[in-house]
């Protein structure tokens, strides 16, 4: 198992472990959802990601979140060595400075749960990932509509 700590001002507060999943589809470079499956390649191509909202998304609940991160093929799991989450509206101009995560140990590479996500205003939230892997940093973007 591996464990992440997410600290949010504001936003939510939670941990992440490893959770089973499937390879996701090739996807977009950009995904929007406010609910289900969000699918999406990262920015410069490093990883592709499968987000699946086990609780939520909801407005005034702590919502649950599973991340799938696979290498570009879409089918082999890629191991994080760091994550860090920002927080933006961009309909309002509002952003939160990303916040790391700590991973303290690895069992099943690439497969991460977050809980804590609380989103307090209805709207379109960003939630930006930058995502360490084995080659450098990428970044991913996940718009969710309230």
């Amino acid at each position: 198992h591996a464990l992440i700590l997410l600290a949010l001002s504001g936003c939510g507060d939670g941990t992440a472990t490893k959770r089973d999943g499937g390879a996701p589809t090739p996807p977009a470079t950009h995904a929007t959802t406010g609910s289900g499956d969000m699918s999406l390649t990262s920015r410069d191509g490093a990883f592709v990601l499968k987000a699946v909202w086990v609780e939520g998304p909801a407005l005034g609940a702590l919502n649950a979140l599973d991340l799938h991160f696979y290498a570009a093929d879409a089918r082999t799991p890629l191991p994080v060595t760091a994550l860090a989450l920002g927080f933006s509206r961009p309909e309002l101009g509002h952003s939160r400075d990303a916040k790391p995560f700590n991973l303290v140990f690895d069992q099943a590479p690439g497969l991460y749960h977050l809980t804590g996500i609380d989103f307090n205003d209805p709207g379109l939230w960003r939630l930006t990932l930058s995502v360490e892997v084995a080659g450098g940093t990428d970044h991913a973007d996940l718009d969710v509509r309230l």
